[in-house]
């Protein structure tokens, strides 16, 4: 009989609550870096290059505020996973769904990686490894991520290590 905690630790998760933040603030320091290096461009060429490398800053930014305001928090409400008895469940994708299943015997190791950004919101990146591959999770919560490690690391009968 599993008990109501049990219960609670098997359901699906979603990403923790700051994804969508560093998200925007990965995709902003890139679309920085993209748009710093097209204005030297822009200042070093002259002619036609003026108004090609405008248009190009300008479908940028706007490429980078559509992903900030619409993909990134469309993708923390899609992007679920789930550890029950059987796998290693994970579900992404509002217009393209995908699901990817590891079988639970398959699971060889599970890693947690924790940059400096990850860490000021609380939050992990959790990765499953099978014979040649791994399955990556980010922006896991530190309580969802814990959870995760000790049903992986407690498989009876397995050598699931954390690593």
């Amino acid at each position: 009989m599993k008990s109501g905690n049990d219960s609670q630790e098997r359901r699906e998760h979603h990403v923790g609550p700051g994804a969508v933040t560093i998200w925007n603030i990965t995709t902003l320091v890139t679309a920085a870096i993209a748009t710093v290096a097209l204005i030297i461009l822009l200042l070093l060429l002259t002619g036609v290059w003026d108004l090609v490398l405008g248009i190009i800053i300008a479908v940028t930014v706007l490429s980078t505020a559509v992903e900030c305001a619409v993909l990134n928090p469309l993708r923390a409400r899609t992007l679920r996973f789930q550890l029950d008895d059987d796998a290693f469940v994970i579900r992404q994708g509002a217009f393209f769904q995908r699901a990817t299943v590891v079988p639970r015997q398959q699971i060889l190791y599970a890693r947690i990686r924790r940059g400096p950004l990850l860490r000021k919101f609380r939050l992990a990146t959790f990765v499953i490894g099978v014979l040649g591959r791994e399955f990556t999770v980010p922006c896991v919560g530190d309580d969802i991520v814990e959870i995760l490690r000790r049903d992986v690391t407690s498989i009876e009968g397995e050598s699931a290590l954390l690593v």
